[in-house]
């Protein structure tokens, strides 16, 4: 497929797949703890299987890029896709509780796979014009998935959590089949080693990006719902609290990836970023779970302006060949940030219920404080001044 409605195609599969395979594994997400419970695992046992998936990112999202760049996407995408769903269905097996950590690690490395092999799809067929707001879209497919997801698993109730692993299992293996059969990923032939890695100031400062995003992210990961429970939020309140934090991004997912092509995306990236930092700072200090509920609505607006801003510079004159391991440090820089900020967001909220929030907030602005040195020479606008990097 060639030409922009080629590439806007290409796209809208992509979006289709990724939907599919986040519907599936977000319905898992919510019960998955009082699964294990039930299991006979203990709190400190059920904390080691919930972060075997963090540890998977980051031990695996660079190798799966890396396999892109050496042997194409499609089989770095359809691998995650058909690992995941083995992974799901491993959790009807009987197993003992610090086992089904291996599966949980299985999930994070295939999920990882999935979004890279993804992202590094789109910066292959779409034109740097218009990566923005493709990368965009794709993000939007993954939280509107996100925000459907825990409400169908919450619907099934964990007497049937059973169901829930089929059910998740069968939308990975379903998303598989049109990239299986060709319609989703453009077909790619690599021969030949990989050449070195450009490490530049576009990838440098999307990583920094990447790391402020994640320490939020980590917060609200740890303490989002021991926060809405101390506010007495209820648990009507707590699933639909996480739902407001995705829908919005699909809403706006058009403007925030209009900006990124169309504007200087170094300054909308970095406000983005400062924006879900404030609100991460705030959250804590209002009283009304009603008016956490309302103003979670607003907080979107800041990943709809960041990610695809970041996203169009990380890959903007990269060759073919290396999109996939900078979509993948891009990914692991993001998972690890959430991984350590979710530790000790965790422990954090013994000292006080505002201060996981607060320090991490602090702490997000501060790293994003340096990208704007790292990308003085970096041209705000798509295309300006962009030299393509030679393919090995």
């Amino acid at each position: 497929m060639e030409g922009k409605d080629g590439a806007a195609l290409v796209v809208r599969r992509l979006s289709f797949v990724v939907f599919l395979a986040w519907l599936g594994a977000t319905a898992v997400v919510p019960l998955l703890p009082l699964y294990l419970r039930q299991k006979g695992a203990s709190p400190s046992t059920t904390g080691i299987v919930m972060a075997s998936f963090f540890l998977a990112g980051v031990l695996l999202q660079y190798p799966a890029g890396r396999l892109s760049d050496r042997f194409g996407r499609k089989p770095v995408l359809v691998g995650g896709l058909c690992a995941y769903a083995v992974a799901c269905l491993g959790f009807l097996l009987p197993m003992t509780p610090l086992a089904y950590g291996v599966l949980r690690f299985v999930q994070g490395g295939a999920a990882g796979a999935i979004e890279v092999a993804t992202l590094a799809t789109v910066s292959l067929v779409v034109p740097e014009a218009g990566r923005g707001r493709a990368s965009s879209r794709i993000y939007a497919s993954m939280l509107a998935a996100a925000a459907v997801g825990p409400l169908l698993g919450s619907f099934i109730g964990i007497s049937q959590m059973a169901y829930i692993f089929v059910l998740a299992a069968a939308l990975s293996a379903i998303a598989a089949i049109p990239v299986l059969r060709g319609d989703v990923v453009p077909r790619s032939v690599h021969e030949g080693p990989l050449g070195s890695l450009t490490v530049d100031a576009r990838l440098i400062g999307a990583l920094g990006c990447a790391v402020a995003l994640g320490i939020c992210v980590g917060a609200y990961e740890a303490c989002w719902s021991l926060l809405m429970h101390y506010k007495g939020a209820s648990n009507f309140q707590l699933g639909l609290s996480w739902t407001l934090f995705a829908l919005p991004y699909v809403v706006f997912f058009r403007l925030g990836g209009w900006f990124a092509d169309h504007t200087d995306r170094r300054i909308f990236a970095v406000i983005g970023i400062v924006n879900s930092a404030i609100f991460c700072a705030i959250y804590p200090l209002i009283g009304s779970v009603d008016a956490l509920l309302a103003l979670s609505c607003f907080e979107a607006v800041g990943s709809t302006l960041a990610l695809p801003c970041a996203q169009s510079i990380l890959t903007e004159g990269a060759g073919p060949r290396e999109v996939g391991r900078r979509q993948g440090a891009f990914s692991t820089a993001q998972t690890a940030a959430m991984a350590v900020s979710t530790m000790a967001s965790g422990a954090l909220f013994g000292v006080g219920p505002a201060v996981p929030f607060v320090t991490m907030a602090c702490v997000s602005i501060a790293a994003v404080c340096f990208v704007p040195f790292l990308w003085r020479r970096v041209p705000g606008r798509v295309g300006a001044g962009v030299a393509v990097t030679p393919q090995p």
